[in-house]
């Protein structure tokens, strides 16, 4: 099981949280689509004990070598390639304005050299099947600029994604995924 975050944004209240739900569910890796903001969010984030760590940086991420730095080799430069299980994975934080972010992902969806692409920036959560390929946009987790703080699932045992809000574990959407 992945839990995908984006857009903390140093809201350290709402990693707390995620710090508890990551302590319920069987998490096997975190991945986080950018703007931790600062050096202290990431190294709370790593500080989480038994999950695995994948990031990328966005756009608001101030020291990006320090960054870089803390986490070795487990972050990086957007677009980052990887596996999640079977399925190949682009993870993006995003482009200039929202509307250009979602040009980008509709034109990789479109190519459907991956399975799945997931995205943050925009800070407003997106989960759908598209052409065969699964598109999660976890929105924010610190809440800014959006009505929802939440946080992306993506399950392989069960083979369903998920978009949760933080505050509640209220679900907003669920799909399952492609083959």
């Amino acid at each position: 099981m992945y839990l995908i975050i984006s857009d903390t944004h140093d809201n350290l209240d709402s990693l707390s949280k995620i710090k508890d739900i990551v302590k319920k569910l069987s998490i096997n890796a975190i991945i986080h689509l950018g703007d931790y903001t600062s050096p202290f969010t990431l190294l709370e984030i790593l500080r989480i004990d038994n999950v695995g760590f994948i990031g990328i940086l966005g756009n608001n991420d101030g020291d990006k070598i320090k960054l870089m730095e803390l986490a070795g080799n487990k972050i990086s430069e957007q677009p980052l390639e990887l596996k999640i299980g079977k399925y190949d994975v682009i993870a993006i934080h995003g482009f200039k304005d929202p509307n250009l972010t979602k040009k980008i992902v509709h034109a990789l969806v479109s190519s459907r050299y991956y399975s799945i692409v997931l995205y943050g920036h925009t800070h407003q959560y997106d989960l759908k099947i598209s052409n065969n390929v699964l598109v999660m946009n976890p929105g924010t987790l610190a809440g800014y600029l959006s009505k929802h703080k939440s946080y992306g699932i993506i399950d392989l045992n069960s083979r369903v994604a998920e978009v949760r809000e933080l505050e509640s574990n209220a679900l907003l959407a669920r799909v399952g995924l492609p083959y």
